[in-house]
């Protein structure tokens, strides 16, 4: 006799979330994610909204020039993300997906700032912002998989289109012995990205596995900036990137020893165009074809060891992003202006790290050093206005070089069948090198950071949850970022057979979650900003439906781009 078990792939599937978050003001977020698969289709589709008010309080303030700036914002965000797909099943070797996303942002933000003259108290003003933006994001992407006799042997094509269109009005209104008049801007940004992947994978051997790829990434940007304010100038902003790379792998188990060797060989070019009324045209362009190559090698001394080791290099590239070379103002305050350079480099990385790794009887832990060279660091910078002493300029730059070496740690340990602690720490030696203001400059420091989360699970269904976050305070060229620390303490509990989970989250319980900075270089200033990150969450999550197929999964891709920074 033949028993035939049913396709549990087959069906209708859904989740719905919801979730509420109080601070200093209310915040709300839900979602609903459907899934029906039939035969050789599979159709999905999800909704989600998050709307709410958010606040930010902050201050900076000069020390010898005894003035300083207050600041309140309160920011009303409301997006809807709609995504819809289809994979289509033709045989069992040949597979073809698509899906888009649309998303639809609109923000409504009031700030206040004070500035005050310690001094001279009748010099105080105040300046008052409303800024109105309006976000239309669109994806479209599609991907088309071919299966080879071989089980693992695959080529696969991916394309991705996306687009943003943004519109931002903001209002400046001043009061007091204000040396300004209200003026109003506006600006338009227009943004393309197309992404394609080719990807090949063969299983040369049972221990043996080759992959190759190509891919192009092309960035199309251009920001138009109106404004009535006369010391300012109307401007149009165009930034074109076309990024074509070869990317291959060659992984490989040989008994006790894993290796993988990998390399990139990537042509980037940029061009780069800034037209301000009654300037002279900027432009720039940056053609570079870099080779970046990567590998690790791994050796476990027998199949019951519970020790491991791993030796592991890679060269890779950071490109600045969009906000930092932008030179269309981010951030306009009677002292400080924050903007982007146009002028930027990619920043390099080449590093090396040694790890050891071994499996406890109740969890496990990984032990390992590092050492690290970065080149043409991209930072920030900050210097005054040739026009406006008083106004500091905040923007980014590449700086000579950064090396820093120096050790890690993480694990995941149990102590009894109720608690499970999984954490990690680094600390490491850091030199930076660059010019400020014409004067070669050297800072030596060394950082330290730790995560610890605590799992105390109380019953079947009910878990307790304490994460504790540190960072000490680091120096950078100009300026030193004073130690965060925050703690959250959170709860789950689980019903209706696990299809169904409630989440309540205490957040930054003590209040001490923050961005606080020290300036010694150029200006000797002090600032803090903290978001009302104190705050309780609630989410109540439900799945239902008979069906267990999801919709296929895109390959994740790095990047390459230098993360921003406040300041």
């Amino acid at each position: 006799n033949i028993t035939l078990k049913k396709n549990t792939n087959l069906g209708f599937n859904g989740s719905l979330n919801t979730g509420f978050t109080y601070g200093e003001r209310a915040r709300y977020n839900n979602s609903i994610a459907l899934n029906y698969r039939n035969g050789k289709t599979n159709f999905y589709g999800s909704y989600g909204n998050q709307l709410g008010e958010g606040v930010t309080n902050g201050f900076i303030n000069r020390t010898l020039e005894r003035t300083g700036q207050d600041i309140l914002s309160i920011t009303d965000r409301t997006s809807h993300l709609l995504k819809f797909g289809v994979d289509y099943y033709i045989n069992d070797k040949n597979t073809i997906s698509v899906y888009t996303n649309q998303n639809f942002f609109d923000l409504e933000s009031g700030a206040n700032r004070d500035i005050t003259f310690s001094d001279n108290p009748t010099a105080n003003f105040n300046q008052s912002d409303l800024t109105l933006r309006d976000n239309t994001n669109a994806t479209y992407n599609i991907d088309v998989k071919h299966d080879f006799q071989k089980e693992g042997h695959s080529i696969e094509l991916e394309a991705d289109y996306n687009t943003l269109k943004s519109d931002t009005n903001n209002d400046f209104d001043f009061s007091g012995n204000s040396p300004l008049i209200p003026y109003d801007e506006f600006i338009d940004d227009r943004r393309t990205n197309t992404t394609i992947n080719l990807d090949y994978v063969n299983p040369l051997s049972e221990n043996t596995t080759l992959e190759v790829g190509f891919e192009t990434r092309l960035r199309r940007t251009e920001n138009t900036y109106l404004t009535d304010r006369t010391d300012f100038r109307n401007s149009d902003f165009r930034y074109d990137r076309d990024i074509h790379s070869f990317y291959t792998t060659l992984s490989q188990h040989l008994g006790r020893w894993q290796y993988n060797l990998g390399i990139r060989l990537e042509d980037y070019n940029v061009d780069t165009q800034f037209n301000e009324v009654g300037e002279t045209p900027f432009t720039f362009t940056d053609k570079l074809f870099n080779v970046y190559p990567s590998g690790f090698l791994k050796y476990t001394p027998s199949e019951e060891s519970k020790n491991s080791y791993q030796l592991s290099f890679s060269r890779r590239i950071d490109r600045p992003s969009l906000n930092q070379i932008n030179p269309i103002r981010q951030l306009s305050t009677p002292q400080v202006i924050i903007t982007g350079n146009p002028s930027l480099v990619p920043q390099f990385t080449n590093s090396i790290e040694l790890n050891f790794s071994r499996r406890l009887d109740k969890g496990n832990f990984t032990f390992g050093g590092f050492y690290r060279r970065i080149n043409d660091e991209i930072n920030r910078r900050g210097f005054f206005d040739e026009d406006n002493p008083t106004v500091l300029i905040i923007d980014y730059d590449n700086f000579d070089s950064n090396d820093a070496f120096g050790l890690e740690f993480s694990g995941s340990y149990r102590p009894t069948n109720w608690w499970r602690l999984n954490g990690s720490f680094d600390v490491y030696s850091r030199i930076q090198k660059g010019f400020i203001e014409g004067e070669a400059v050297e800072v030596n420091n060394t950082l330290m950071n730790a995560k610890l989360n605590n799992s105390f699970k109380t019953t079947k269904s009910l878990t307790f949850q304490l994460f504790t976050f540190y960072s000490g305070r680091q120096s950078i060229l100009q300026y030193d970022l004073k130690p965060n620390f925050f703690m959250n303490l959170g709860a789950r509990y689980g019903f209706a057979k696990g299809k169904g989970t409630i989440n309540l989250n205490y957040n930054d319980i003590f209040k001490t979650q923050r961005f606080a900075f020290e300036t010694f270089r150029t200006i000797i200033q002090e600032g803090q900003f903290k978001r009302d990150t104190r705050a309780v969450y609630l989410g109540l999550a439900y799945s239902f439906g008979s069906g267990k197929n999801k919709s296929i999964k895109r390959k994740k891709r790095d990047k390459n781009e230098k993360a921003d920074k406040l300041l």
